[in-house]
């Protein structure tokens, strides 16, 4: 993810490359972005409701795991466009001619600028499980 400068956090947006070209997504109202809340409600719910169905309380870290990198590497690779064209349409004609890594990138800016707090999160679980080297299995 692109390091946000001290004019941009002050100014509440991003910067973010589709296509080769820059372009400043701005924080938007909880009111202008309720569709986009949805959408990722509904990816994130997708991905663990398997986890917390079954966890009676017990979740591992390779528990979710198991269950989030196929979203991550299908569905949610799937929705990081509309992820970015939901929350920003003005960007919507350039994640046409958008590399994956730039719209994956893009996506994250997006989820950052609407909820900087879940990023966190995300991070924080991302750098436990490669502390501790979790090893995923898969059954057959």
């Amino acid at each position: 993810m692109a390091d946000q400068t001290g004019t941009d956090a002050l100014l509440q947006q991003a910067r973010v490359t589709l296509g080769g070209e820059e372009h400043v997504i701005r924080v938007k109202s909880i009111k202008e972005t309720a569709k986009f809340r949805r959408l990722l409600g509904e990816l994130i719910g997708n991905s663990l409701a398997p986890i917390l169905s079954r966890s009676e309380g017990n979740v591992t870290s390779a528990d979710v795991m198991r269950h989030l990198v196929p979203v991550l590497f299908g569905d949610g690779l799937d929705a990081a466009p509309d992820i970015v064209s939901l929350y920003a349409p003005e960007t919507t004609e350039a994640l046409a001619d958008a590399t994956d890594e730039e719209i994956i990138e893009a996506a994250l800016e997006v989820v950052r600028l609407a909820l900087p707090l879940m990023l966190r999160v995300i991070e924080s679980v991302g750098k436990m499980l490669a502390k501790h080297d979790v090893a995923l299995t898969t059954t057959a």
